[in-house]
């Protein structure tokens, strides 16, 4: 089934689970099949949980800029005079049917530092580094394989399937 392009869904929620359940929703509603929807974000604990839901826009409201957003990261530390804080990324996942919604979520927790290192990954990769690899390896050094061990989208998407 291809269907046209579609609008992008408004984030306008204050968690990710109002996120995800607006944008499967929207998707659902346009689609009329059965719909799976996330939302995502890094939180750093020395800025009081931010970008959080606003990560992919941190820097920019209205336009992702990842350059930007890499670079508020960075300027947000410095003026805390830290180069690294506790940080962790979260991903709330959303099914919805026409009878069903369910939902789950989960986190994995690292260190947010201000050295970039790795080529693999994208948007705040190169500076989280997770406990899972004793915050040596950035996300954007791991294999695929490490990644999926790891991620916070793979995971809960796991945990979602396993309600299904």
């Amino acid at each position: 089934m291809i269907f046209p392009p579609m609008e992008d869904c408004l984030e306008t929620g204050n968690t990710y689970k109002e996120n995800a359940i607006q944008k499967v929703t929207f998707y659902f509603n346009r689609t009329g099949i059965p719909t799976i929807s996330d939302d995502s974000g890094m939180e750093v604990f020395s800025l009081n949980n931010e970008p959080g839901i606003f990560s992919a826009r941190w820097y920019d409201k209205n336009h992702k800029n990842v350059e930007g957003n890499n670079r508020k990261l960075i300027e947000e530390l410095h003026k805390k005079n830290l180069s690294e804080s506790r940080g962790k990324y979260t991903t709330t996942v959303v099914y919805k049917d026409s009878e069903t919604v369910i939902t789950d979520s989960f986190d994995i927790f690292g260190i947010v530092k201000d050295t970039p290192k790795g080529i693999y990954g994208f948007d705040y990769d190169f500076y989280f580094y997770p406990d899972k690899f004793d915050n040596v390896k950035s996300m954007a050094e791991l294999t695929e394989q490490e990644r999926q061990m790891v991620s916070a989208r793979c995971n809960a998407l796991k945990k979602l399937i396993k309600k299904l």
